[in-house]
């Protein structure tokens, strides 16, 4: 006959023993009664070793100052029933491990029970989060670059700090519902970007645009925005991350850039004198219609020779030495009458005046030129006359002849 297994007289007792989580029975005092083998392997030693010690020896020097208030708020009359924390309790070989405390407070018996569960992977992975989170958010600071998440399922999106400042607000660590985020996007914007995001949901793909923000004081900025999905394996939407970067400034400087370039294509393409973009070696990048009337060329006749080309034999070369100290960065300008040679092969006068542009670095670029058909009018004339004991060029308007 099988004899059936004894059940102990005291299960709690077993419970206690096989307990995977520390538990301790404590005097309201907090000498350590009992101790179970959880708690002997947490603190690094035998259980019974526990016994007799005050829980605040058994946890970091830095908590002790908790644990004792702990104590003391036990021993008042309005103390709670139970309590949780977390703190770092002392290992036999030195090591403090982070472990969640919850106490549980018997005034009748007079006992305080303490059950802790190791928590050290679960704080290093928090603390490890929070530095990422930190880091991120200085990038995004130096960068300018703002981040959302919109949790679709809980309909809660939550902001970065860079984001929060872009939007004209403070940091604020509360989330929104997706309708309040939409409101801080221009009244015109609103649409167009809710359609952006509702395609991305929809296929899944990543999306780029730019939008208009109002910030509280009425001030309109522009961002640039990217929008992409999270979706877990089945495919199912998670969350929707968007990146905002703003491009106010930027498009500013673009718009003004754009404008100038307008005006000068405008002033070049009308104007009635003859102007010409060439480069240092005298190669045409532009010309505008009045030149190519006075010399009676097209532009593709103009564009088969060089501006030096242009001038009568025995004029080539008079621009030579300005050209040089164009080109060297030495002159800004210089303006002189040279005779050029019409597609008709008639000599005409022309008072030709050449800018130098310079690029990036002020590194001489271009030449603009702009020629003016004489005629009658007064004329530039060159002449060398002595300076310092050596012939230079000089400019100087004369009364035609005749």
């Amino acid at each position: 006959m099988r004899v059936p297994t004894p059940v102990p007289a005291h299960p709690s007792e077993r419970l206690f023993e096989l307990a995977v989580d520390a538990m301790l029975v404590c005097r309201m005092d907090g000498a350590v009664c009992a101790a179970n083998p959880a708690a002997g392997r947490l603190s690094g030693c035998d259980p019974g070793a526990l016994i007799g010690r005050g829980l605040p020896s058994l946890v970091a020097p830095r908590d002790r100052r908790r644990v004792r208030a702990l104590l003391a708020l036990a021993a008042g009359e309005r103390a709670p029933q139970a309590g949780e924390l977390r703190l770092r309790v002392h290992h036999r070989e030195g090591q403090h491990l982070w472990a969640q405390i919850r106490v549980a407070i018997d005034r009748e018996a007079g006992l305080i029970y303490v059950v802790a569960r190791e928590a050290h992977s679960a704080v290093l992975a928090e603390q490890e989060l929070l530095a990422a989170r930190t880091r991120l958010a200085e990038v995004e600071q130096l960068a300018a670059l703002g981040s959302w998440e919109w949790i679709v399922h809980e309909d809660r999106v939550s902001w970065s700090d860079e984001l929060a400042r872009i939007h004209g607000h403070r940091p604020a660590t509360t989330d929104r519902a997706w309708d309040l985020h939409l409101e801080g996007v221009h009244p015109e914007d609103r649409e167009r970007l809710a359609r952006a995001v509702g395609q991305v949901l929809a296929d899944g793909d990543a999306a780029n645009l730019e939008h208009r923000i109002v910030r509280p004081d009425g001030e309109i900025r522009t961002v640039s925005a990217r929008v992409e999905v999270v979706a877990e394996a089945g495919g199912h939407p998670i969350l929707v991350r968007g990146s905002c970067r703003d491009v106010t400034e930027t498009r500013r400087v673009a718009d003004a850039q754009r404008a100038a370039e307008q005006l000068f294509r405008r002033a070049f393409d009308d104007a009635p004198i003859g102007m010409a973009l060439v480069d240092l070696d005298g190669r045409w990048l532009r010309i505008n219609r009045s030149l190519a009337a006075m010399t009676g060329r097209t532009e593709v006749e103009l564009r088969a020779t060089t501006l030096r080309g242009l001038a009568h034999p025995e004029d080539a070369d008079l621009t030579a030495p300005f050209d040089h100290e164009l080109a060297s960065g030495r002159r800004r300008s210089y303006a002189v009458e040279q005779r050029w040679m019409r597609g008709d092969a008639d000599v005409m006068r022309v008072l030709v005046h050449a800018s130098l542009l310079h690029g990036d670095g002020d590194r001489p670029m271009n030449i603009l030129i702009q020629a003016i058909d004489l005629g009658g009018t007064p004329r530039l004339e060159i002449r060398r006359t002595p300076r310092s004991g050596r012939p230079v060029r000089t400019l100087r308007v004369v009364e035609p002849a005749g």
